[in-house]
């Protein structure tokens, strides 16, 4: 799907309804749908695109603490950006007295970018009055506030098609803003409409169905005779001939009159095809359905756009956007990794952290190789931030907590920790991809320092920011690299074959041959395709006390490089 961009900076077309009963009419914020409907697509405001330059990162670590708290791990390890230092959370962080801005400020006087940050879907019911939480609330079908205690007990999520709501996330980030912060992290901007039992019966307040209607409208405009199927009656309220289209739509009504009220994603609700699903962080627009369009491309792109021009009106900066998952209109996507996600075969997803054995005997499994899956986030962002109008930004992944997945990182042995951290940080920067190093969260007390990992991320650090030039603004080759050990073609080496903007070739090798730790192989040689023969070629690995200097030969546009002895990963650079 293409969608509209605007030259310049119009109103939004973002609707949202009132009060609780059908056919709701309302002003919201400013750029609301009104008399005459909304165009389809949704249109893009460019200047919900970000121009930041992005900090020199190589090295992220996640860190999160309370917004009044700090992390001296943060300062002690240094990394160049901490993607979520903090996140607003019930009424903590809604008031400007609520953050400790002076953690900020000595992150950013050691050259750490700092992302604070916010939850984009969950609320309570004690952060505001009881007509707010009415209007701002997420619905099922049968108009009943969702509880989601699975999160934790009294939580709700919170409507994203509400006016009141988008606002609040604006309010909160325009603090942290006040506050100095280079950018904003928005936890779970699209999970309004998973659903208790993630079943999708959520997102059926007055505001969502007022656009579902308008969206219909709008979306079928050109041929009314694709609504005819959909078995609407007049008294579902649904008028394309109204002063704003399909705004009275009774929807509520209309799933009970099919007996869809209690499963309104099923077989007996003809418009479910048009409702649609969306996998929680991972709207994917081009489906053209209500639920994967309007909450990413209309309610998101406004409180980006807001958020984006109150740093522009106000400080005269640009601020970094990002959010969990992927997204578009972000400056660089921070995607929590955790089992059942999309990213492998249903319904547990890619494992990110493979282990074997049974517990207490657990043990990593270095086999699995993380480059298919990191390609497949990468392609993913580009597709998605391109088709709305941006250009591809940074894919930066972390353990995201509390999950099982992260529990398997705490409860391998220390020296499997550390290389699960060797292989998955060896692959995502082959790949251009940030890792961000887990130091702590706001749930347990572990720690890198608690789990001993603080020194090898100190060294980690120390190898791949003094290396950075060889993974910043890599491009993907084209062409593939065969690698050999001993004369026989390789088995468990995973490669990786980039080229830099200054001409260099690097060829990233990254050994999977794993038992409670590395196989190390040797006689390892790579072939190599260059247009022409190097005037040298080196070897850099976190396994080496430095750089080292590789016999090669070169015949035919065919590179052979001596790698010699293969631990854990290795880059080969021909200059």
């Amino acid at each position: 799907m293409a969608f509209a961009t605007l030259t310049c900076g119009i109103g939004l077309p973002i609707g949202g309804g009132g009060g609780h009963a059908a056919g709701p009419t309302d002003a919201g914020l400013p750029g609301d749908a009104g008399p005459g409907g909304l165009p389809w697509p949704p249109v893009i405001d460019p200047a919900a695109i970000g121009h930041a330059d992005l900090p020199n990162v190589t090295v992220a670590a996640f860190s999160q603490v309370a917004t009044n708290g700090s992390d001296p791990q943060v300062l002690a390890l240094v990394p160049d950006l901490v993607p979520r230092a903090w996140a607003q959370w019930d009424t903590l962080g809604t008031q400007a007295g609520d953050y400790g801005f002076s953690y900020a400020q000595a992150c950013q006087a050691a050259g750490i970018a700092f992302i604070g940050g916010l939850t984009a879907s969950v609320i309570f019911q004690e952060q505001m009055s009881a007509a707010d939480f009415a209007d701002e609330v997420g619905r099922d079908a049968t108009d009943q506030p969702v509880p989601h205690a699975e999160i934790v007990p009294l939580a709700f999520r919170g409507a994203l098609a509400s006016p009141g709501f988008r606002q609040r996330l604006i309010d909160i980030a325009e603090l942290q803003i006040d506050g100095g912060v280079d950018g904003i992290f928005f936890d779970e901007v699209v999970s309004s409409y998973i659903g208790l039992k993630y079943d999708g019966d959520e997102g059926f307040d007055d505001h969502d169905v007022a656009d579902f209607g308008r969206f219909l409208c709008a979306k079928h405009a050109g041929d009314p005779a694709a609504l005819v199927g959909f078995d609407l009656a007049p008294a579902d309220g649904f008028d394309c001939a109204a002063a704003d289209p399909g705004a009275g739509f009774d929807y509520r009504g209309y799933l009970a009159r099919h007996g869809a009220a209690t499963a309104p994603l099923g077989a007996a609700n003809p418009l479910a095809g048009e409702w649609g699903t969306v996998v929680q962080n991972r709207p994917d627009p081009s489906k053209g359905t209500f639920v994967q369009t309007f909450p990413a491309l209309v309610y998101w792109q406004q409180i980006v756009l807001a958020v984006r021009q109150y740093a522009r009106q106000m400080y005269g900066k640009e601020i970094l956007i990002t959010g969990n998952g992927i997204l578009p209109f972000v400056d660089f996507q921070s995607v929590g990794v955790f089992d059942y996600n999309p990213d492998g075969p249903a319904p547990f997803g890619f494992n990110y952290v493979p282990t074997t054995g049974t517990a207490p005997d657990v043990h990593f499994d270095g086999t699995v190789s993380y480059l298919p899956v990191l390609a497949s986030l990468k392609a993913q962002s580009k597709q998605l931030v391109e088709s709305a109008g941006g250009t591809e930004v940074p894919v930066l992944v972390f353990l995201d907590w509390p999950t099982d997945s992260i529990n398997r990182y705490y409860a391998l042995p220390t020296a499997e920790r550390q290389d699960y951290i060797r292989i998955f940080l060896a692959e995502a920067n082959a790949s251009s991809v940030w890792l961000s190093l887990p130091l702590a969260t706001t749930t347990d007390t572990d720690t890198a320092t608690a789990l001993g990992m603080m020194d090898f991320f100190g060294t980690m650090r120390g190898f791949y920011r003094g290396h950075a030039d060889l993974f910043r603004g890599a491009h993907d080759a084209t062409a593939s690299a065969a690698v050999s050990v001993g004369g026989l073609p390789a088995a468990g080496i995973a490669s990786h074959l980039v080229t830099l903007d200054d001409g260099r070739t690097v060829l990233h090798l990254v050994n999977h041959n794993y038992a409670a730790g590395f196989i190390s192989q040797s006689a390892v040689t790579a072939a190599i395709p260059v247009a022409a023969a190097p005037t040298s070629v080196t070897l850099a690995s976190p396994d080496l006390t430095g750089d080292q200097t590789a016999t090669f030969s070169y015949a035919g546009g065919n590179l052979t490089v001596n790698v010699g002895t293969l631990v854990s990963s290795i880059a080969i650079v021909v200059q």
